[in-house]
């Protein structure tokens, strides 16, 4: 379960000087060769239509200490870098920008370790190039309660949903996890359930990624899973300060059910690899999007493998393709199906999608189960199968 408290935990940490009060970054004046506390990174592909209102976002964050901002723009075909171009010669102090020449997704390049190692702040927060910030003191407010609490590693927050034109869609359906709290607690034994981290909403210490940078780029929810792996927390904040935008161009936005899954899935194997062990909570989750893609997969084949039954006894029998079977012709078709589906079954329990990570494939005993459910049906009606195929041999000569 999620801890959470309606009063912040007394584990004050030193406060470095800062400026007396909140200024807008673009109105801040420091010394040179001042180090930024906070380094902004924005991933952006494509975002010419959104870009500005991100960009703005981070530019209306009034804090009391300097911030960076690195925009890693992965080769836009849109005009999307010649707008980050026009905010970094306005604002030449605030922008470290990294603009890539060829697209780097496309060719499995690396992404989070170069750009960690490139930021110069303590804390990092994160937000990509359709989304964006609502609240001008965001970054003021997480800081602020990171450096005075040492016990946090991450700090988030809740954040509105809106589509490609700006119409509000819905908040982020966390609101049964609060309760009425202003804040919630989350380990490394329970972030995956329910998922609280949202990209947009992080600021979290760089000194937690330790060896991380020099990995091979991960999803964020590896990232999440590494911080919180060295035993401190992350704390998600009531009060929603961003948007997450749906559109046809985001990444995870549209994906279905089952792309979804997958990704999930994929997710879970980085952090297995990346981080050789799992917490209980991560198994369970990881076995039970193992379950449900597999179920999918099972559901898709047994379709396709009636519809192939199908075409290929019309085909067999000169049949139109429009020919509607009768009843007992879709039974026993179904049978013949069941003969595809036990194969299936056969070539799949030595590759047992539902196992733990790190054990062996075994034999799946619940297949097993199956597969002699079909065995038996087949056996029961094989006499009525051998009619079946008799009957449409006979209609095919003496039609």
């Amino acid at each position: 379960m999620l801890s959470a408290r309606d009063t912040m935990p007394s584990a004050p940490c030193p406060q470095p000087a800062r400026l007396p009060e909140p200024v807008r970054l673009p109105d801040q004046s420091w010394p040179e060769g001042t180090v930024p506390v906070v380094s902004i990174i924005c991933y952006t592909y494509n975002h010419s239509q959104f870009i500005r209102e991100t960009i703005e976002g981070f530019l209306t964050q009034e804090t009391t200490f300097p911030v960076e901002i690195i925009i890693h723009d992965d080769a836009s075909t849109d005009g999307t870098a010649d707008i980050i171009r026009e905010y970094e010669s306005k604002h030449p102090s605030l922008f470290r920008n990294m603009l890539q020449k060829e697209n780097r997704m496309s060719q499995g390049g690396d992404f989070n370790g170069p750009i960690f190692q490139h930021t110069l702040g303590e804390y990092i927060a994160m937000c990509e190039g359709d989304d964006y910030w609502t609240d001008s003191h965001k970054l003021q407010i997480q800081v602020e309660l990171l450096e005075k609490y040492s016990q946090y590693i991450l700090c988030g927050h809740r954040y509105q949903v809106i589509d490609e034109k700006g119409k509000f869609i819905t908040d982020d359906s966390h609101e049964a996890c609060f309760n009425g709290r202003t804040h919630i607690d989350v380990t490394y034994q329970n972030f995956l359930n329910p998922y609280l981290i949202q990209t947009l909403t992080v600021v979290f210490r760089k000194e937690g990624l330790h060896s991380f940078v020099n990995r091979k780029s991960a999803s964020d929810t590896v990232i999440w899973s590494h911080l919180l792996s060295q035993g401190k927390d992350a704390i998600i904040l009531s009060k929603a300060m961003g948007v997450y935008r749906k559109h046809s161009g985001g990444v995870y936005s549209l994906l279905s059910k089952h792309s979804h899954d997958k990704h999930g899935f994929n997710q879970l194997l980085d952090i297995a690899k990346h981080e050789g062990f799992l917490s209980e909570d991560v198994k369970w989750t990881y076995t039970e999007l193992a379950k449900r893609i597999y179920q999918e997969q099972m559901q898709a084949t047994q379709l396709a493998i009636n519809e192939l039954n199908i075409h290929v006894m019309k085909t067999l029998n000169g049949l139109p393709p429009d020919y509607r079977f009768n009843h007992a012709e879709v039974f026993l078709s179904r049978v013949v199906g069941a003969i595809g589906r036990a194969a299936f079954l056969v070539l799949e329990l030595r590759n047992e999608t539902v196992n733990r990570i790190g054990e062996k494939p075994h034999w799946d005993f619940r297949k097993l189960f199956t597969l002699s459910k079909y065995a038996t049906v087949m056996l029961l009606l094989s006499p009525l199968l051998l009619l079946y195929v008799t009957s449409m041999c006979w209609r095919r000569i003496f039609r």
